[in-house]
């Protein structure tokens, strides 16, 4: 017999799930994995408003290196579900704050998509010294315009499908069809409610694949996805992101963390113009436009592109 070298075994990283406990009474699902004594840490933050943490991403984080992402007020697995009291973005961004001190983290990197990169943003500005790098993928930034994008830029390109999932033959403002929504998602449990909610999600998913999926799996359904992510969600449109008026693009330059984005050409979700500017008005960031790609999501051109970015972000890591 010949004699075999022994397979080497990879080993997973150390996983930590843990619900933290945050004001007035909301608990969010927390996960920190690998060396806990390491004082910098890449943080995942999801998008939505009402979707939860990567895990597949936070998977692909070298066992060396720390990752932490958290599912939002409300979201995911945080509890409790689909609760939109206190839950604004500046809760959120003081969450950020208490997860990194009771984890003992000193700086981040941050990845982030969708809604995730406005948060990023906010959170960058707000604590420079402690944001080593952005990634940002697909961001959303959440001012009228972008609110006015994700509901009417589908119209233009599939003007039946838009009027099936409204149910409208006129142009309505966006503040008309969030509040037509709103009544439904954000009232009493109902079959009504149920409808409404999934089909939210379901626009969501048509307009961030293009056109190409228009039905939430069953399983989701199931679980209560829907519920959760809609009330979130409609929740944050219905306030105008709790921004108060402010301009995302405004503060770039109390953002110094050096940024990479990454961006759709054909993205129906988030303004391709507005991550343009914003790699223009940040101090140090670099763009990669993908000019025929759509919003992120599992096995999107955008996907793959910030899995590559990643690849290359981690390895240099490792070697450093």
């Amino acid at each position: 017999m010949r004699n075999r070298k022994p397979r080497k075994l990879t080993t997973m990283p150390v996983c930590r799930r843990k619900m933290v406990k945050v004001s007035h009474g909301h608990a969010l699902y927390c996960i920190d994995q690998g060396p806990a004594d390491a004082t910098s840490a890449a943080l995942f933050l999801h998008g939505g408003p009402g979707g939860q943490t990567p895990q597949h991403l936070i998977d692909i984080i070298p066992k060396n290196y720390r990752a932490v992402g958290f599912d939002q007020r409300g979201c995911g697995r945080s509890r409790p579900e689909r609760s939109i009291t206190e839950n604004t973005t500046w809760h959120t961004l003081k969450d950020i704050e208490q997860i990194r001190h009771e984890l003992g983290i000193q700086a981040f990197k941050i990845i982030a998509g969708s809604w995730g990169a406005a948060l990023a943003l906010l959170y960058a500005a707000s604590n420079p010294g402690r944001v080593e790098k952005l990634i940002l993928y697909s961001p959303f930034l959440g001012s009228p315009k972008d609110t006015e994008h994700f509901l009417f830029a589908t119209r233009k390109e599939y003007p039946i499908d838009w009027g099936r999932f409204f149910h409208q033959n006129e142009i309505l403002d966006s503040k008309s069809l969030i509040e037509q929504f709103s009544s439904a998602i954000l009232g009493s449990p109902s079959p009504e409610q149920s409808a409404a909610c999934q089909a939210w999600v379901e626009y969501e998913l048509f307009a961030g694949s293009n056109g190409k999926e228009t039905k939430i799996d069953r399983s989701l359904i199931l679980s209560g996805f829907h519920l959760r992510y809609a009330a979130i969600s409609c929740h944050y449109f219905r306030n105008g992101f709790f921004l108060n008026g402010y301009d995302l693009l405004d503060l770039t330059n109390r953002v110094q963390a050096p940024t990479v984005i990454l961006q759709g050409g054909r993205d129906l979700v988030s303004r391709p113009e507005a991550a343009v500017q914003l790699a223009q008005d940040l101090p140090v960031a670099e763009l990669r436009l993908l000019h025929e790609a759509g919003h992120c999501g599992g096995g999107s051109p955008i996907e793959e592109a910030l899995l590559a970015v990643l690849a290359d972000e981690f390895k240099q890591n490792e070697e450093a």
